[in-house]
């Protein structure tokens, strides 16, 4: 009887070890399948916040390239606006040298070669050549000019003029190029201006020899003709 009750209850063991095994496996599946559908929950809830993220980023985009487009659309007001203002600035600078009595030959031979040799220019190509050439000689004689009077002003070698130097004299080359600049605006707007003889490509001709020398005219030029056609 002791061996039958042995044996009953080692196969009762065996079968509690079994069911705990069963068990244990069937904890171990379950929590495996959490784990499973916890990874596939996280992997769906980034997916979405990658797309929320993209979709705000495309919107984003989207917005910005229409500002710039917008901005786009009417940068020539804001570029006319500081031309405009650079070009009253400018003129103010250069104003006191138009009353200087001390300059007025130098006043005199720039309003000779602005409004009377910029008028002679013609579709002939050695005229416009010659034209620009004696302009850019003058303006770089200007600015030449213009140093050697500020370094007077400022305590060096005295000229040859026995006049004393003030700040007006020397912005001669910053009046010669809103000159030429006011001289080439009045010359477009001439009645007749690029008939039959076709005026605008001898003065652009002329415009762009006088530039690749002297650039500082390009701005000036600019705020001009946005003065004249804002």
């Amino acid at each position: 009887e002791k061996e039958e009750q042995r044996k009953q209850d080692e196969e009762q063991r065996k079968k509690d070890e079994e069911e705990q095994k069963q068990i244990e496996e069937q904890r171990l599946q379950l929590e495996a399948q959490a784990r499973e559908f916890e990874e596939q929950t996280n992997k769906r809830i980034e997916a979405f916040d990658e797309a929320q993220r993209k979709e705000q980023e495309r919107k984003r985009q989207v917005r910005k390239e229409a500002a710039q487009k917008e901005a786009e659309k009417y940068a020539f007001v804001d570029k006319a606006k500081e031309l405009m203002d650079n070009l009253k600035n400018s003129r103010e600078f250069v104003s006191p040298f138009e009353s200087c009595k001390d300059v007025s030959k130098r006043r005199m031979q720039m309003k000779r070669l602005c409004r009377g040799r910029v008028n002679t220019i013609s579709a002939e190509v050695e005229k416009v050549e010659s034209v620009s050439k004696e302009i850019i000689e003058a303006l770089k004689a200007e600015i030449v000019k213009d140093d050697e009077l500020r370094n007077e002003m400022n305590g060096g070698e005295k000229g040859t003029d026995m006049i004393e130097v003030s700040e007006e004299m020397t912005r001669g080359s910053k009046y010669f190029l809103d000159l030429l600049a006011s001289s080439v605006m009045v010359r477009i707007q001439a009645e007749g201006f690029n008939g039959p003889r076709g005026d605008g490509f001898p003065l652009a001709g002329f415009i762009a020899n006088v530039s690749s020398e002297i650039p500082d005219i390009m701005p000036i030029l600019e705020a001009h003709i946005y003065s004249v056609c804002p």
